[in-house]
């Protein structure tokens, strides 16, 4: 095969390796999420003490954001290292 098309081919595995990755994060986010919202409906549910609840639901909300961070950071840093250089000319 020729250089160009050789690195046409490895440009595609990246990206389609970085879209993937993505995909699977953003799935994870939203059952994440999901889990977030039925735990939360839970504590809010089965607790005698509303300052209990309410501590609880901050702390899952806080590990939510912590997760949601993590997630878009390592996505933020995945797209740039897994873009190929502009070809030179």
């Amino acid at each position: 095969m020729s250089e160009s098309l050789d690195r046409l081919t490895a440009a595609v595995e990246r990206t389609e390796t970085v879209e993937e990755s993505a995909k699977q994060t953003i799935a994870g986010l939203v059952a994440e999420a999901a889990t977030l919202r039925a735990d939360v409906a839970a504590a809010i549910g089965s607790a005698a003490d509303l300052t209990a609840a309410a501590a609880a639901v901050d702390a899952q909300i806080g590990a939510f954001a912590d997760n949601l961070t993590a997630a878009a950071d390592g996505l933020a840093a995945a797209i740039p290292a897994n873009t190929p250089a502009a070809p030179t000319p």
